[in-house]
């Protein structure tokens, strides 16, 4: 084999590590979406697209409005998070400032899901026996890849 064959084959084989280097580590990088799936105005509306017409309508126009509280709860869910972050990674650590920032995450996600429950509390009765069994059935399932957060 000629000399100049021998190196590029060389230089091909360091390109290919390099650049499957960089995509493995970008791809590790990456941030996720939200911890616990897409937010729920996203995931009410990919539900509500799997039910009866007259369901869709319904779901709609009772989660409709509720999705300025829910923008208005998830930017102060990620304020929290962001506060947390910074008050664990301060020097020296403040466990009192981390403590508070902790609890105002558990609190927003809380609201969160006190705002999901009083939607399904005030649309279940309205659903037609097919809507309602179908939402049973999304109840009787696991939670999808994704949507609990790691162990």
């Amino acid at each position: 084999m000629r000399q100049w064959m021998k190196i590029g084959l060389l230089a091909s084989v360091a390109g290919n590590l390099f650049l499957g280097g960089l995509l493995i580590g970008s791809e590790m990088r990456r941030v996720p979406g939200p911890p616990f799936g897409p937010p729920p105005p996203e995931m009410i509306e990919k539900l509500a697209s799997r039910l009866p017409a007259e369901d869709q309508a319904l779901l709609r126009v009772g989660m409709g409005e509720m999705k300025g509280r829910f923008k208005a709860s998830f930017e102060a869910t990620e304020s929290a998070k962001l506060a947390a972050a910074a008050a664990l990674s301060q020097e020296p650590f403040d466990m009192e400032k981390f403590r508070s920032a902790v609890l105002q995450v558990d609190a927003q996600m809380q609201q969160i899901s006190a705002e999901i429950t009083r939607g399904l509390l005030g649309t279940a009765g309205k659903l037609s026996p097919e809507g309602r069994a179908f939402i049973a059935d999304l109840m009787r399932q696991a939670p999808a890849p994704g949507m609990m957060p790691p162990r």
